[in-house]
């Protein structure tokens, strides 16, 4: 790689905080404008076998679940989310509440969307 696509990289990095893949410039400007624009996620909560409506969502940016920026749905229920972590919880009444991270991949950003399910257990 040259000088010159190094540089692009290190400058989206310091810019935007995105680490960005390529050997060309058209590569990398490729690469950057898959990971920073957003796609729908939709999170669908089951128990297993049918769908739990009524569920609690609360969806955040970063790793650490119950920390971060908090993202509300949209009005179809998906969220808008970039390329990167995010952490969940999920609760409804007379189950058992879950939590843990959903990944946004490129291959998701070039998918343009992705939907995770979480299963609910019943509580005792």
């Amino acid at each position: 790689m040259g000088r010159i696509v190094d540089g692009l990289k290190e400058v989206i990095k310091i810019q935007t905080g995105l680490t960005v893949e390529g050997n060309t410039k058209g590569e990398v400007l490729q690469d950057f404008i898959s990971k920073s624009k957003p796609i729908p996620l939709t999170v669908k909560i089951s128990d297993g076998t049918s769908d739990i409506l009524g569920s609690v969502v609360t969806l955040k940016e970063g790793s650490a679940v119950g920390s971060g920026t908090a993202i509300s749905a949209s009005s179809d229920g998906t969220y808008s989310v970039k390329y990167g972590t995010y952490n969940y919880e999920v609760s409804k009444a007379g189950y058992t509440s879950a939590s843990g991270t959903i990944d946004i991949t490129m291959d998701d950003c070039l998918a343009k969307g992705k939907t995770v399910t979480v299963v609910l257990t019943e509580s005792t």
